[in-house]
């Protein structure tokens, strides 16, 4: 009963994606409350919320649950809810892609600006380098941070902020920073996030 009231889980896609949650939770001191429950892919996370709602209907009163699947190939970050279960998907293409918000490149200690210089320049002086196509692949994008696949890129981009915090650590913790009326440009993490998903979550108070 107290996890389904005062902490509902939060059925996320993997590992990183749990990592991430527990870092907002730890971060928010006691404002985000969830319990991150990993499904393991996304084939079985439907399993899961069908699971949560079943748990729901049947034993609680006006208890939920919630989770958050990445948008990939999706037209939409639109999703329906399954009863109880408030379902969500990010508005970019996955989890890798708030790494490059301006909120969590802040929390890395950089900004867009140089981190695209860094990036440029570093085309140029690793052609050699397993992950050179990957980082072209990604300028060649126009840059795109929204929906480019950034999974492989992840720890050079961090690598490249100058940072020592785990890429998950940091965005969890620029979640629990959200602020009402601050943060909400085209590139911002709530942005990124996704308007459901940061009302459902109460990520900003």
């Amino acid at each position: 009963s107290n996890i389904f009231n005062q902490k509902p889980p939060l059925i996320v896609e993997g590992e990183d994606d749990e990592r991430i949650w527990q870092s907002a939770v730890r971060r928010s001191e006691g404002r985000i409350l969830v319990y991150p429950c990993v499904a393991g892919d996304i084939q079985t996370m439907n399993q899961y919320e069908t699971a949560a709602q079943q748990i729901i209907e049947s034993v609680y009163d006006d208890a939920k649950a919630h989770s958050l699947r990445d948008k990939d190939d999706a037209d939409t970050n639109e999703i329906d809810d399954i009863g109880p279960v408030k379902r969500y998907r990010l508005d970019c293409r996955s989890a890798e892609n708030l790494i490059v918000t301006d909120d969590v490149l802040a929390v890395l200690g950089t900004n867009w600006t140089d981190l695209k210089a860094l990036l440029t320049k570093w085309i140029a002086e690793n052609p050699d380098h397993p992950r050179h196509a990957d980082v072209v692949s990604f300028q060649t994008s126009g840059w795109d941070r929204r929906n480019h696949a950034l999974k492989n890129l992840r720890m050079l981009i961090v690598g490249l902020s100058g940072s020592t915090k785990p890429w998950e650590v940091a965005v969890g913790q620029a979640i629990a920073e959200i602020q009402e009326g601050q943060n909400g440009g085209e590139n911002s993490l709530r942005n990124f996030l996704g308007e459901k998903l940061v009302t459902g979550l109460r990520l900003v108070e």
